[in-house]
């Protein structure tokens, strides 16, 4: 390449820490164009104060039970700034919060997140990872392994009489909900493979534990994208109605906002005119189609792919609910 004359750099494919960079040579040179890759270049930012890494440790960890924190107690230090070696790292320093065996875990401030790195010297490790796991991530894995060595005591299954009629959820972890009858009782209502759930509030008028609902319906109900293409009137209106129109399909238990493209919202979508308005069950999108028709809206539907789930139970609260493969009861003591 000619001294001074620079070639371009044009990016084209960004992930994690590395970005691919294009090398354009200058237009009367005849050489190949050649692709580099090359490290994203660092972001030098001061970490936090370790005011603010106590109080983050502490938000999270206030969401979990005594066990998760007994667990956690088990690996944690006292936060320490450690350096990192690796050239591709913004900064020398990062805080150390645990030690794993022959492993760290330390916060990444570029990105807020929690990564793992083998250290062979206290005080330093040598590999720099932007894995932007949030430490509530890794509570809940402790929480789930101890409910795997939990699950086996567990023997009752079935509906315990004690807990009829209204109650309170006292608190809801990854793994359990603990419920607090009128009477008092309390009760663990464990849980595996779960596979959805919605805390509408507090308290609830009655439980059930069933194999037939609505929701178990949909869940098990071909899926399909919902495509649409035209600008109604007044998309207002419309995404409105299309809202109601999912509400009553599923009596109420999901919303437009639990099927939307990527979550998006879906009057800014109607406006745009064309795309994936929505994924989800046959029933949903035939329904939304039919109202899109009405308001001059084309449709179509890509897949509807027979559902793979395994089956599993509802475990109904009022509005609030639990889905999931196995459910275990587990009396609280006075």
């Amino acid at each position: 390449m000619t001294r001074g004359a620079p070639p371009l750099l044009r990016k084209v494919r960004q992930g994690g820490a590395r970005t691919i960079l294009v090398e354009l040579m200058p237009q009367a040179s005849s050489a190949p164009v050649r692709a580099t890759a090359v490290r994203s270049p660092p972001v030098a930012e001061p970490p936090p104060s370790r005011e603010a890494v106590d109080e983050s440790i502490a938000d999270a960890l206030a969401a979990f039970d005594e066990d998760v924190r007994a667990a956690w107690a088990q690996i944690r230090i006292e936060p320490a700034l450690w350096r990192c070696s690796d050239p591709a790292a913004p900064r020398e320093h990062f805080w150390v919060i645990a030690i794993e065996h022959d492993e760290v875990l330390w916060l990444n401030h570029a990105d807020d997140g929690i990564n793992r790195s083998p250290f062979a010297t206290h005080g330093a490790f040598d590999r720099y990872t932007s894995d932007r796991t949030d430490l509530i991530d890794v509570l809940e894995w402790f929480a789930i392994a101890i409910a795997e060595r939990r699950w086996p005591t567990l023997d009752t299954h079935a509906l315990p009489g004690e807990l009829a009629g209204p109650g309170t959820i006292h608190r809801r972890q990854p793994t359990y909900w603990e419920l607090r009858t009128a009477a008092g009782v309390r009760y663990r209502v464990h849980f595996r493979d779960r596979r959805g759930d919605r805390f509408a509030a507090a308290d609830y008028p009655g439980i059930a534990l069933v194999t037939e609902h609505p929701l178990l319906a949909l869940r098990d109900a071909p899926s399909g994208s919902l495509f649409f293409n035209g600008t109604p009137a007044d998309p207002a209106a419309v995404a409105a109605t299309l809202d109601a129109t999912v509400r009553a399909v599923t009596d109420g238990w999901r919303a437009l906002a639990d099927y939307a493209d990527l979550g998006r919202d879906v009057e800014v979508a109607l406006r745009a005119g064309h795309g994936v308005l929505m994924t989800g069950p046959e029933p949903v999108c035939s329904a939304v189609a039919a109202a899109l028709a009405t308001a001059g809206v084309t449709t179509s539907t890509l897949g509807y792919a027979a559902s793979s789930h395994r089956p599993c139970r509802a475990l109904i609260l009022g509005r609030s609910y639990l889905l999931a493969q196995e459910f275990a009861f587990e009396r609280c003591a006075d």
